[in-house]
């Protein structure tokens, strides 16, 4: 697993997986991505918000920094392993999607 470190957070990487901003050449709407990834990391929005946006991107699995406002929001998830100071979150009810939905 590689990990990019972002100002607003960290994104997990793996091999044949989507990605959500991970890399502007993967992407068509890769600025777009960006903003909705930081909005996310900086805790903008409220939990039923950030929760959604989780469900309809299919992202299972989430890397939080020590101190994010995201840990409130990812609590009532299962901690799939640690690595301080991060925090892995398995998310098992959403599925990757085939591709990431228009903006």
């Amino acid at each position: 697993m590689q990990f990019s470190i972002k100002p607003a957070g960290y994104v997990a990487k793996t091999a044949c997986a989507a990605k959500l901003a991970s890399h502007w050449l993967f992407s068509g709407t890769y600025e777009y991505q960006v903003k909705l990834r930081d909005s996310f990391y900086r805790g903008d929005w409220t939990d039923e918000t950030a929760r959604d946006f989780l469900r309809k991107y299919g992202i299972n699995y989430v890397v939080v920094p020590e101190g994010s406002p995201v840990h409130r929001v990812l609590s009532t998830y299962p901690k799939a392993a640690l690595f301080p100071p991060l925090t892995l979150y398995h998310l098992p009810e959403n599925h990757m999607l085939d591709r990431l939905p228009d903006p």
